[in-house]
């Protein structure tokens, strides 16, 4: 491909396929064949719940589009722009 000294074209593609594998792994809720552990279990999405509220935000996503409906965080505040509900 190249023969500067620097190119690390075959060291990124060979990370690549670490990180796609873990992804692979983490959407189909499998085990690391390795460690046996669930991968980026720790890292589980905020808790959000549909509100009758409305955002104040008038930037805010929810106060513009009609199909997105407000959604609130555990922490009473708009989860798409963190305003407080």
């Amino acid at each position: 491909m190249d023969c500067h000294p620097r190119a690390a074209y075959f060291d990124q593609v060979h990370n690549g396929v670490y990180v796609r594998m873990a992804l692979i792994l983490s959407l189909l809720g499998l085990p690391d064949p390795i460690t046996d552990r669930i991968v980026l279990a720790d890292r589980a999405a905020p808790a959000v719940s549909p509100t009758a509220e409305h955002c104040h935000n008038p930037r805010c996503i929810s106060a513009v589009e009609a199909s997105c409906e407000a959604l609130k965080t555990k922490n009473d505040c708009c989860a798409y722009c963190g305003q407080k509900l």
